[in-house]
């Protein structure tokens, strides 16, 4: 009994210094070097051109811009954002990817954001049904989700607590690094174990691997690892290391979301960028990246016109940075190689409606995810083959979120699913000569399925509610982001690419660095801002 109260006591401790670390977001010593070494240069001579206006391209583009940098932004499609966008059908105004996201207030300062939107924090925030149980997880309250998950699952208790105290051990380690600016090459050294005990301990872990020492209880596991999904891996190729700090955070701190939708997060950094003489130039692809001996020295674009640039940074995926866009370049064709041993990551397939009638407030949860087989290793082989029968499926409300998201009387929810690339690999020729007849019949046959799985698990009267409905598959994911095999994460963070084995965001192409989920940071918000984020300290790296 004193052992299980001196674990509990201790968890609470680690917890709170955890939560505090995250929402300091202090300067580091090499940041402050980095704002000197601005002060004594003529930036104008160091123009920069991003290609990509997803998130980190937008987020590296506003850092530079508001540092002096000419900056140029490329785009092909008509807006900005990448999947941080949204678009209407009918009377519905629908989110593309946004569920929520906590990006550590410090960084929204840094971009500009706080005056210019609203971010609503979100309440009863995520809710799980499996076959046993249906839990209304606490939001970031690390003592209440303990309690809750160990009163379910009483049989697990001291397991559980032991995980979960580890978690928050391990986030106050990486959070400690992050603001004394350490770099990770620590991990190299022969002290970063007596340093970071906790990190050390699981850094060549998978996440499987680490519920082996705590949890034996499949559905436990589920329960533990349910934010998987969100990395587009299972636990046998997840790194453990990355995941206990991703649990740690989302248990301290508060999910929020942009009002009215994430399109806004978008524009309002174009606008960032456009405010401080930067341009951002829509509905244009990139053609080539153009060197000058071993340096980059500008972009053109499809329409021929040239952008000379000191910088490059690539927000699009890393297989076409180094072959489509540096084709007969030599190091870029050997980086290429060495690339092609990871995988891009899994994509999704989604299905929007729009609803009449309110359901605001009448479905307990925001975020609802449905997993009928506890076994997550199971369900990642669902997931490859789309199998709209038996995959988990996940449900967001978005009227739960804020009153007024819809319009009155009407509501609008998302049904998502992952999805591998090889269901959908036979359609893909005719899909894009315009042949799409056999395309739609699966495409519907799997939104239908998805629907009347809905309809059997939380909205009984769901047919007769249906106004407007559309959904898209990995193919409609790859024809507007061209990620390949329509990927959502980008590079995940499987085992093998994590820490020091990571695709770092800088390359071997002088003057080239990379943004988004294809380097150091995974595919998700704040991860492609944070990639954006460390584009621009490689771009002051240089100087």
């Amino acid at each position: 009994m004193w052992m299980k109260e001196t674990n509990r006591r201790e968890f609470m401790r680690i917890s709170a210094m955890a939560a505090t670390s995250f929402a300091l977001g202090c300067k580091t010593p090499r940041q402050e070097s980095h704002v000197e070494t601005l002060a004594k240069r003529n930036l104008g001579d160091y123009p920069v051109v991003i290609i990509g206006a997803g998130l980190g391209g937008l987020a590296s583009g506003v850092y530079l811009a508001r540092a002096g940098f000419p900056v140029t932004i490329i785009e092909q499609h008509s807006v900005p954002g990448g999947y941080a966008t949204a678009f209407r059908r009918g009377n519905y105004n629908f989110e593309v990817s946004l569920h929520s996201f906590n990006l550590p207030p410090a960084i929204f300062r840094e971009l500009g954001l706080e005056e210019r939107l609203e971010r609503v924090w979100l309440k009863q925030m995520r809710r799980i049904i499996t076959p046993n149980n249906d839990l209304l997880l606490p939001d970031a309250d690390p003592e209440a989700y303990l309690d809750l998950i160990c009163n379910t699952y009483p049989h697990e208790k001291e397991g559980i607590t032991e995980y979960l105290g580890d978690c928050f051990k391990i986030y106050e380690e990486m959070k400690r690094i992050s603001k004394n600016g350490d770099d990770i090459s620590l991990y190299n050294k022969l002290f970063f174990p007596f340093l970071y005990p906790n990190m050390n301990r699981v850094r060549n872990k998978t996440l499987s691997d680490l519920f082996d020492s705590y949890v034996k209880d499949t559905e436990v596991r589920g329960i533990l690892g349910h934010l998987c999904d969100g990395f587009g891996l299972p636990p046998s190729k997840l790194s453990g290391l990355y995941y206990t700090f991703i649990t740690a955070g989302f248990q301290s701190n508060p999910c929020s979301y942009i009002k009215a939708r994430s399109q806004d997060l978008s524009n309002a950094l174009a606008d960032i960028v456009r405010e401080n003489n930067g341009e951002v130039i829509l509905g244009t692809p990139a053609e080539q990246i153009l060197t000058k001996g071993d340096k980059v020295s500008g972009v053109r674009t499809s329409d021929g016109r040239t952008f000379p640039a000191r910088f490059v940074i690539s927000n699009v995926n890393a297989p076409d940075t180094f072959g489509r866009f540096l084709s007969s370049n030599n190091v870029a064709s050997r980086y290429l190689e060495k690339l092609s041993k990871y995988r891009p990551s899994i994509s999704s397939f989604i299905v929007w409606l729009g609803l009449k009638g309110e359901l605001r407030g009448k479905i307990p949860g925001c975020s609802i995810s449905v997993t009928p087989e506890p076994d997550m290793e199971k369900n990642y082989i669902y997931y490859q083959k789309c199998n709209a029968d038996n995959s988990p499926f996940h449900v967001t409300l978005y009227d739960n979120y804020y009153k007024g998201y819809s319009k009155p009387g009407t509501s609008t929810l998302t049904l998502m699913t992952l999805s591998g690339y090889e269901p959908w690999r036979r359609f893909e020729k005719d899909y894009f000569s315009g042949e799409k007849t056999q395309y739609y019949l699966q495409k519907n046959l799997i939104t239908k399925k998805l629907i009347e799985r809905l309809k059997n698990t939380l909205i009984p009267d769901l047919s007769n509610r249906i106004e407007v409905m559309a959904s898209a598959t990995p193919l409609t994911n790859f024809r507007f982001t061209r990620n390949p095999e329509g990927a959502i994460y980008g590079y995940p963070y499987s085992i093998d690419n994590f820490s020091t084995d990571r695709v770092p965001n800088s390359t071997p192409v002088n003057g080239l660095f990379l943004a988004g989920g294809w380097g150091k940071y995974s595919g998700s918000y704040p991860g492609a801002i944070m990639g954006g984020r460390n584009a621009f300290n490689l771009v002051l790296n240089e100087l």
